[in-house]
């Protein structure tokens, strides 16, 4: 978008846009007769970004393709993926029989194969803005429990407040500042 702006519309005066964590629009210094800016281009990377479905129970390959798509590599992220591989269930059954009586117990749950320590809330930076800039850490809670078919089942919940966007957007205006002459908005 700045090569773009560089090279194609280097003798308009325009103005950066930032228009969400996502969004990036080139617009006229100048307004039209209906007081109106134009748009010379756009950037848009929401469908780029994290698809994570939050709250969502994943099954252990899911959650880890998912967390990998969808979070970049830090030391939290590989914790949590060491943590979830290493999850299993388990059920043991027990019968006696004397010949006169017969007793069965069972057992089942979720185990963890050896133990670690996990922060929880977690802290993951997801893929939710443009590459070039510098992603904040969100909270996370992460779960593990059992569906109704007995199915382990991963989630995340996202714990942080939306003072990302706000960070994400401030930002881009610090990369746009430091990378252009443009006036950015």
């Amino acid at each position: 978008m700045i090569d773009f702006e560089k090279e194609t519309l280097k003798s308009e005066n325009t103005i950066y846009h930032v228009k969400s964590p996502t969004e990036v629009d080139i617009i006229s210094m100048g307004v039209d007769k209906h007081s109106r800016r134009t748009t010379y281009a756009s950037a848009d990377v929401g469908v780029h970004c994290s698809q994570f479905d939050y709250g969502r129970g994943y099954s252990m390959e899911q959650f880890i393709v998912e967390l990998q798509a969808s979070f970049q590599l830090t030391d939290n992220r590989n914790k949590l993926i060491n943590a979830v591989s290493r999850v299993s269930t388990k059920a043991e059954s027990t019968i006696e029989d004397d010949g006169i009586s017969q007793t069965v117990s069972g057992k089942a749950g979720v185990l963890l194969e050896s133990k670690m320590e996990l922060p929880n809330p977690i802290k993951l930076i997801p893929f939710k803005s443009f590459p070039e800039i510098e992603i904040p850490e969100e909270s996370f809670v992460f779960r593990v429990s059992k569906n109704h078919r007995d199915y382990v089942e991963f989630k995340l919940f996202n714990s942080s407040s939306m003072a990302w966007e706000l960070d994400c957007v401030q930002q881009i205006k610090k990369f746009l500042r430091e990378n252009t002459s443009s006036k950015v908005i």
